[in-house]
């Protein structure tokens, strides 16, 4: 997900592979509850997926703040960089 991007919160966990031209598998995509996790097997491509353009890459927290309550996920990297905070906000949908 990009920043200002709105998602719908779903019930359904949803898998999608993401092939080339030969139909071999390059990236596999998840959609959880409404959030998008791609697993690149190979250096991502901005031609082929445009869709990664500004997405956040290895979060170090997920917050989902709540009108009356905040819930995060802390992750962990082994590779000594910095990581962003992804944080998604309730809206009421009217």
């Amino acid at each position: 997900m990009n920043i200002g991007d709105l998602t719908e919160n779903s019930v359904r966990f949803q898998f999608q592979p993401l092939t080339n031209e030969d139909d071999d598998i390059e990236a596999l995509a998840f959609n959880i509850m409404g959030f998008r996790f791609v697993l690149l097997l190979e250096a991502h491509d901005l031609t082929k997926y445009p869709f990664l353009r500004g997405a956040k890459y290895r979060p170090g927290r997920i917050e989902i703040s709540y009108p009356t309550s905040t819930s995060w996920v802390t992750l962990c990297w082994d590779d000594n960089k910095a990581h962003e905070l992804l944080t998604a906000k309730w809206l009421q949908h009217r």
